[in-house]
């Protein structure tokens, strides 16, 4: 009998014994925190072994973070980081192929909800699953959310699923005390594991039953949470082989210990991946990195961009282009012309008739190369005149309009001495072979020659680069578009036939993103072509409604 009770008793300590004996012993790594900002740290406990990253988030004069997601569906999460020079970097959420499941938010706007519905044994689930958050007033945060009308709403319980038991699809009221998701950047995961500084594992509720995500199974594992204390936390715990591992709960004491007010899980098994720099520090249980959508970055944060020396003015800005003349100016139909607006053209004259463009949105006082794009044809000006006002002292340049090769061409008129109260203006006065003939004006590119550059830190985006996310889509995706200077950018979109369904042009400087919609279209295989300056980038696009 008393065997039995030894027995008996052995079977009820052992989960909670050994969750309360399960603990880190933590050192700093010196080494790798000798290349890193004094914010940001790392700890590891070579026995389990697992490794967390601190960030205090009240210094962010160094670093910037970022949720990520991968231009080409998939890749590794020392590729991330390579690409955008990052101190840290964590693997993402859940997916399947090369689509996420689990939310992403980059400034602002949610790219991809968490999953809104699960199937368990024939039977439809619609989990309010945990996603991370830095929020628009720049307060960490760990949210069950739901995408309900288009808009993340963030709840303060989760939808209260149990096995076999499935809830009603959340709403704007349930579970009661949602409200929209602030959301500036995020990532998504699950389950909770810590809230309000206690043990909370929603591994349940939050549907992960019959997914391969164990509770109490000791797996590699990651995690994000943040302190009373500011301080976000990134962790990894090595298992399968690599390691010991850990069970949800277990990842929750780590995180308690760490003085966690808010944790949560994130995709485990063999996309668990830490790494500093590019470098990843723990062992992956794959036995090599698992490529994967999305991850969570901690990168240089940039120094402010350096004035552009080059400035543009277009036919279509009002601030600083004019036309006047009796003849008067109207739109050339022809291509390709510069910007948004087309050409303007007139037809040649005594002098009458006169476009001017207005100098006053140059950075500085200095010396310019003035360019001219114009479209030419046979029936253009061989003489056009461009005169350039230099504090009212005028120097006029005569160009033939009629060489085909001047075409899509910056063409240059000279280099002047030039300040915001100065001016270019174009007239009629001129000849041409046959009539009619016309002057024709675009725009002017004027390039500050003694400017000095700022230097900067290596920017997040590659110049000049293109990303697509969501593909596959199921009808609205993002196209992220960086730029070294100032491009027309056109966006072109053509199905597998080669017809074109959207073409679309925007003057970009920098990083922006741009969402199409393509759900009225059939599922299938289509082609995005963008042009940025001289560069044409093509990438293919799923759509799987």
């Amino acid at each position: 009998m008393m065997r039995l009770r030894i027995f008996f008793l052995l079977i009820w300590c052992f989960s909670p014994c050994a969750i309360a004996q399960f603990s880190a012993n933590w050192s700093p790594r010196t080494d790798l925190n000798a290349s890193l900002p004094a914010s940001i740290r790392v700890f590891e406990d070579k026995a389990i072994p697992a490794y967390y990253v601190q960030i205090d988030l009240a210094d962010t004069s160094s670093y910037v973070i970022k949720s990520l997601i991968s231009s080409s569906g998939t890749e590794t999460v020392s590729s991330f980081a390579a690409t955008n020079k990052a101190y840290a970097t964590i693997n993402g959420g859940f997916f399947g192929g090369t689509s996420s499941f689990s939310l992403v938010a980059q400034k602002g706007k949610v790219l991809v909800p968490n999953i809104k519905q699960l199937t368990r044994s024939g039977t439809p689930y619609f989990p309010t699953r945990a996603a991370f958050g830095i929020m628009t007033d720049k307060k960490p945060d760990i949210a069950w959310t739901y995408e309900v009308n288009g808009t993340v709403y963030g709840y303060p319980s989760p939808s209260p699923n149990k096995q076999g038991v499935p809830q009603a699809q959340p709403t704007e009221v349930f579970p009661e005390g949602g409200a929209t998701w602030k959301v500036f950047e995020g990532i998504g995961g699950g389950p909770v594991l810590v809230e309000k500084s206690a043990q909370k594992v929603t591994w349940e509720e939050e549907v992960f039953f019959g997914s391969g995500v164990e509770s109490n199974i000791q797996d590699p594992r990651s995690a994000i949470g943040y302190t009373a204390g500011n301080k976000l936390i990134l962790m990894v715990v090595d298992g399968r082989g690599s390691g010991r591992g850990a069970t949800l709960p277990e990842m929750a004491k780590l995180m308690l210990d760490l003085g966690a007010v808010e944790a949560m899980n994130l995709d485990g098994g063999g996309s668990s991946t830490l790494a500093i720099g590019s470098t990843v520090i723990n062992r992956p249980s794959d036995g090599s990195e698992r490529k994967v959508p999305t991850v969570l970055s901690i990168m240089p944060k940039p120094k402010p961009p350096a004035p552009s020396a080059d400035t543009f003015i277009d036919t279509g800005d009002a601030c600083c282009y004019k036309e006047r003349g009796a003849n008067g100016w109207f739109e050339s139909a022809n291509t390709p012309f510069h910007g948004t607006t087309k050409a303007r053209l007139n037809e040649t004259g005594t002098g009458g008739d006169k476009a001017t463009f207005y100098l006053q949105t140059i950075p500085q006082e200095g010396d310019y190369d003035v360019l001219a794009w114009w479209i030419p044809s046979f029936n253009r000006a061989k003489d056009t005149p461009f005169t350039i006002y230099q504090k009212g002292v005028p120097t006029t340049v005569k160009v033939d309009q009629s060489v085909p090769t001047t075409a899509g061409l910056w063409n240059k008129l000279g280099t002047f001495k030039l300040a915001s109260t100065d001016s270019v203006v174009v007239t009629d006065n001129a000849k041409g072979d046959g009539a009619p003939i016309y002057v024709v004006t675009d725009a002017l590119k004027l390039t500050l020659k003694n400017t000095v550059p700022i230097d900067q830190e290596p920017v997040t985006t590659v110049i000049n680069s293109l990303s697509v996310f969501p593909n596959p889509t199921r009808g609205r995706f993002w196209v992220e578009v960086a730029t070294s200077k100032p491009e027309l950018v056109t966006f072109e979109i053509f199905d597998v036939l080669g017809r074109k369904l959207l073409s679309e042009k925007k003057h970009i400087h920098g990083t922006e993103q741009r969402d199409f919609g393509i759900s009225d279209k059939a599922n299938g295989l289509y082609y995005l072509r963008t042009i940025i300056g001289e560069k044409i980038l093509t990438r293919s696009i799923i759509l799987n409604q």
